[in-house]
Order: C-alpha cells, then sequence, then structure tokens
C-alpha cells in the first residue's frame, strides 16, 4: 500500500485492524489451518500405499508409516514416485505427513531439502540423472571435461513464446567433436511410450549444420547394463519445440537405462549446436498432447519430526497424475500418511478475535460460515481511506462469504472466543 499520510511505510489493514490500529488484533488461533480439500475423497488407495511407491528405492512398513531408502546409496538425494493417481478436474491438492532422518555432518535439528512434482507420466528431467558425459571422435566414452565445450544442464528456456524447464546441452568442440549424452532409469510398464521435444537456440537455424538427437535403451538385469538399442534418431537446426514420440512397448515390464545422445551435425561441426531437451516423459501409450498435464512442482522441508506439507496444483489436463518426490540426500525418509484430491486448496483459520479466509483456487469460492463458526458472527474491517474501503467497508457478514479466484479476507469476530489458543 502508499505511504500513510504521516510519512511511515505503508502497512496493510489487515495487519492492523484498519482504522482501530491494533497490530496482533487476531490474537491467537484456536486450531489449525483448515485445508478444506482434505475433507474431499482420498484419491490414492492408502490401504496399499506401499504396493504403490515406485523407483529405484526399497520400502518397509514401520510403526512411523512407510520408511523409503534409495536402493542405490552414494549420489546427491534419490526419488520415488506414486504413479497413476486419477485427476477429476483441473485442481489437486496432495497432503503428505513425512519425517526424515538428518544429514551427516548437519545437526540433527537441520531440516532436508524435498520437493513434489506432478506431471503427467514419469518426467525424467530432472537432478536425478545417473550418468552424463561426452564420447569424442575414435575414443570411448567418459564424464564430461572442462574445456571439451560440451554441456548438459538444466535451464530454463523461452522458444517462440514458449518458456520450459529442458535440459540444455552441446557436444565437444574444443579438441575433436562428439557427441554428449544423459542418461535415465526407468521401469517400464506396459503399454507406455516416450515422449520428448527437441529444440534449437536462436542461432542455430543460420550457423549450426544441426543436431543429431537420439534415444537408445538397454535392459537392466541385477545390477547390470545390456547392450544399446538406438530406438530414434532426428536431426534439427530449428528454433522450435519439436514432439518426438518412441513406442517403450518391447520393454514392458523391465527395468531399462534410457540414453539421450545429442552429436555434431552431418558436416561434424559443433558450431553453434545449442540443443534442448524438453517434456521428457513415459505415458500410457497413445496419450493425446492436449490431455498432457506439464511438469509442476513445489517444495518443502522434511526434518526429524512429523510434518504435514500440502502442494495445490491448479493446471491439470490429463485423467491421471504421476507425484514424483524428489529429496534431498541418501538417508532414509518416513512417509506416514498421503492423500490426493481433486479440489482447490481452500483455506481457513479462526483466531480469538477473528477468521480469515482464502482462496487460492483460479474460481470463485463460497465458505459457510455457519458450518465453520456456527455459534459466532463476523465484520469486515473498516479500511483506512488509503486503501481497499469496498471490501473492508466494515459491515456485518452473514452466513456465507464469496471471494473471487486468488482472494483472502481477513474478519472481525463480533463476539471474540474464549478459548486460550493453540
Amino acid at each position: 500500500p502508499p505511504n500513510d499520510p504521516d510519512g511511515r511505510i505503508g502497512i496493510w489493514d489487515e495487519l492492523r485492524c484498519g482504522i482501530e490500529n491494533k497490530l496482533g488484533w487476531l490474537g491467537q488461533p484456536t486450531g489449525p489451518a483448515v485445508h478444506m480439500a482434505t475433507q474431499s475423497d482420498n484419491l490414492i488407495p492408502v490401504a496399499t500405499l506401499d504396493k504403490l511407491i515406485s523407483g529405484q528405492v526399497n520400502t518397509k512398513l514401520t510403526q512411523d508409516g512407510l520408511q523409503i531408502e534409495p536402493r542405490n546409496p552414494g549420489g546427491p538425494g534419490f526419488s520415488f514416485s506414486i504413479r497413476g493417481v486419477p485427476a477429476g478436474g483441473s485442481d489437486l491438492t496432495v497432503a503428505a505427513v513425512m519425517k526424515g532422518q538428518p544429514l551427516p555432518p548437519f545437526p540433527d535439528t537441520f531440516a532436508r531439502f524435498a520437493r513434489l512434482e506432478v506431471t503427467s507420466g514419469l518426467n525424467l528431467i530432472s537432478s536425478e540423472f545417473i550418468d552424463t558425459g561426452i564420447r569424442r571422435r575414435g575414443e570411448s566414452e567418459k564424464p564430461i571435461e572442462q574445456g571439451s565445450g560440451a554441456r548438459c544442464e538444466i535451464k530454463t528456456i523461452k522458444i517462440q513464446g514458449d518458456t520450459r524447464t529442458a535440459l540444455a546441452i552441446h557436444p565437444p568442440y574444443k579438441g575433436k567433436v562428439g557427441y554428449t549424452f544423459w542418461t535415465r532409469d526407468v521401469s517400464v510398464q506396459e503399454n507406455t511410450d516416450l515422449l520428448y521435444d527437441i529444440g534449437m537456440g536462436p542461432k542455430s537455424p543460420q550457423r549450426s549444420d544441426g543436431v543429431w538427437f537420439s534415444v537408445h535403451a538397454a535392459v537392466l538385469k541385477d545390477g547390470k547394463c545390456g547392450k544399446f538399442t538406438k530406438l530414434k534418431e532426428t536431426s534439427s537446426k530449428a528454433h522450435a519445440w519439436l514432439p518426438q514420440r518412441v513406442s517403450l512397448a518391447q520393454f514392458g515390464g523391465k527395468t531399462i537405462r534410457l540414453k539421450f545422445v545429442a552429436d555434431c551435425g552431418p558436416r561434424e561441426s559443433s558450431t553453434t549446436d545449442h540443443g534442448y531437451w524438453s517434456n521428457v516423459r513415459v505415458l500410457p501409450k497413445g496419450t493425446p498432447p492436449g490431455q498432457l498435464t506439464a511438469p509442476e512442482e513445489f517444495m518443502t522441508w522434511i526434518g526429524p519430526d512429523f510434518f504435514k506439507s500440502t502442494f495445490y496444483y491448479r493446471h491439470i489436463r490429463s485423467s491421471e497424475v504421476d507425484l514424483n518426490f524428489h529429496i534431498e540426500g541418501m538417508a532414509p525418509v518416513s512417509l506416514k500418511t498421503i492423500s490426493a484430491h481433486s479440489q482447490p486448496d481452500v483455506m481457513y483459520r479462526l483466531f480469538q478475535n477473528g477468521l480469515v479466509l482464502a482462496n487460492p483456487g483460479l474460481k470463485a469460492f463460497t465458505f459457510d460460515l455457519s458450518t465453520i463458526a456456527p455459534d459466532r458472527e463476523f465484520r469486515r474491517i473498516q479500511a483506512t481511506n488509503n486503501q481497499d474501503t469496498s471490501t473492508n467497508n466494515g459491515s456485518t457478514v452473514g452466513k456465507t462469504v464469496t471471494l473471487e479466484s486468488k482472494d483472502a479476507l481477513f474478519l472481525i469476530a463480533v463476539c471474540p472466543s474464549t478459548g486460550s489458543g493453540q
């Protein structure tokens, strides 16, 4: 808000109760914030949670819930998924209660960073690559060398107005030319496809002879990788996102290693070979592009005590989604409960002296105050003259209050609660 008339920094009326100018006017909360979406049906069959977890992890049911740990420790973190969660509309709210063992050498009280991603199918563009590298002509594959000119890193890339998280690659060009690669291990379900988009930088159409983008697969058995088979190869120098699709039908029920290769063009030139992989996903066979949910993730913390994290996704386009957890460090985590709901994460919280309502959804929502607080009445804040005198007009509200998209409202209790709060 603008500065107050006396020249001080402007303060929101909600913080000081408008013209009453009372800091801390809400008093103590009389209970936790209520996420109304979690009161609807849970889309995840909790009774079989241990059977729903997929990925390179081991699980064990304990008194603290489901313990999850990486199968092959030794990296910066690990991932696991709950695949095929049904979605009943454009909104999805996920609530998870988790805790995790501490990471040495940090103190036990330090929390670990975690992310929950929602997408159609298994998103392969993340920090959990098991390998990246290069191969120069006449040499064997090796890790990317500083000074080779090669790169393979996650970037935010904009092509023709379409901004995405992508894996930016460049083949080696200092010394001998060759290719850059990255890999991911995937447990393939029956009747699935690999979808991905390729793109090139803005100067590539004029200066590059193109990049050969190819995908290879090898079966993993007893931790050993078999011989790679080339599944698809495409050359491009277009500054555009070009969709690609590959059938994984021959690998149904198997765990495979996918290798994504970016090689210099037909003239063996690496000039301006700035290439990008985007939207790399494993999906049910034949999924139409218009019914894909783009990858979206939010972060949370996992500490030594159980903590409930709530995540809200507004742009679900598919009939089902995958939930992909990415956990910092290799120490085990425990998942006590998880639920998913096809509702916006509408919230309220009661206080001794008031009520706060929040609607983060994309549609208007009506709150039933007779259910939320049946024995209490509320009125609006009386705004100062330089703020929202229309919304905060001091009037008494009825039994229902409607909030528009991405809006919130602070209300004053006409008869404050006598509860001691929590």
